[in-house]
């Protein structure tokens, strides 16, 4: 019997600057937001729910003191359709003044990504990848 479901259904990300953040994933990713309050506001997509939690509302229920700067050692990928979609999302994110870490380019492996960042340093993997870079070796 498994304890933990195989699924994961919402991503939470504390955010010290939650109005900016807010707009972030509205305006440069597009993502629909289903609620908020002053603390929390709720993005559904097509698999999951991704939650942003003002950082210090977040460290007082955990318990922890501070957390880390940002980036931290993950990141959240988003696979798009096309290779073409993530030159489109890096034009859209430089457009908005998006920290670009490393542009669009075609890997060795065959995806294309594009790595940038939140207005918190949470660090997002926007590529196409195609089903044949998909195998484990």
């Amino acid at each position: 019997m498994k304890v933990v479901p195989t699924r994961v259904d919402s991503i939470t990300l504390a955010v010290r600057d939650f109005p900016a953040s807010v707009a972030f994933y509205e305006d440069v990713f597009g993502f629909v937001k289903q609620s908020q309050n002053e603390i929390l506001a709720r993005f559904v997509l097509d698999n999951l729910k991704l939650d942003l939690i003002q950082a210090e509302i977040l460290e007082s229920e955990t318990g922890v003191a501070a957390f880390p700067a940002m980036p931290g050692p993950i990141t959240i990928a988003i696979a798009m359709p096309e290779a073409g979609d993530v030159d489109a999302c890096q034009v859209r994110a430089e457009a908005a003044g998006v920290r670009v870490l490393a542009p669009a380019e075609d890997k060795p492996s065959g995806p294309r990504i594009l790595f940038l960042c939140d207005p918190d340093g949470h660090i997002w993997e926007v590529g196409h990848f195609p089903p044949d870079t998909w195998t484990a070796d």
